[in-house]
């Protein structure tokens, strides 16, 4: 029982980091709950920070990547609080932490500059996963790592469009479903663009 709830909890994490790395537009290489070593699960992919140009390059471009990097390695952690919220361990994200760090130290000046930084983007993560579409990404993402441990990029990307898909085709049947109940009931739904005229 506990080994199948760390499996759901590795799930989640790992499918948070993947669907961050997504949703910056960044490639995934492979995302597995697999334990090894070193981890209970791994998700690869390519960073939008070029660490070789980052400590030599200050522009908001460079900044941006920075943070979308941070905000993907912190976005395991969200993920689980969310999902499994009593599984989670300070010691679960340490690595994640460490790299976070190691990012944010590149762009920031002092050490109350980082905190505030990684206080900033954890928040951050955390609010990606209360988004609803994000969420149902997650969800399907965890699921499908619970079925096949390991997924190669091009899988996960298909796992987490699908459940876009689904999830934008479930709110606009509910949205119509909506509409069709205020006609039943003899009440219209305002268009609030048609009233401004």
């Amino acid at each position: 029982m506990a080994k199948e709830k760390n499996r759901r909890s590795t799930a989640y994490h790992e499918a948070g980091h993947a669907v961050a790395q997504a949703r910056f537009k960044l490639k995934i290489k492979r995302v597995s709950i697999v334990e090894d070593v070193d981890s209970l699960g791994v998700m690869r992919g390519r960073l939008a920070t070029i660490l070789s140009r980052a400590i030599h390059d200050n522009s908001g471009k460079m900044r941006l990547n920075v943070e979308s990097d941070v905000i993907v390695c912190l976005a395991g952690m969200a993920a689980q609080s969310a999902f499994m919220p009593r599984s989670v361990r300070k010691h679960h994200a340490r690595g994640d932490h460490e790299i976070a760090v190691r990012l944010l130290n590149i762009i920031t000046a002092s050490n109350e500059e980082l905190t505030a930084y990684v206080k900033l983007l954890e928040i951050r993560a955390k609010q990606l996963m209360k988004r609803r579409c994000i969420r149902v990404q997650v969800k399907a993402l965890a699921k499908a790592l619970l079925i096949r441990k390991t997924l190669k990029g091009e899988e996960v990307k298909a796992v987490i469009s699908g459940a876009f898909s689904e999830a934008v085709e479930a709110r606009s049947n509910v949205a119509a479903h909506s509409r069709r109940r205020s006609i039943l009931a003899g009440t219209s739904v305002r268009n609030p663009a048609a009233s401004t005229a």
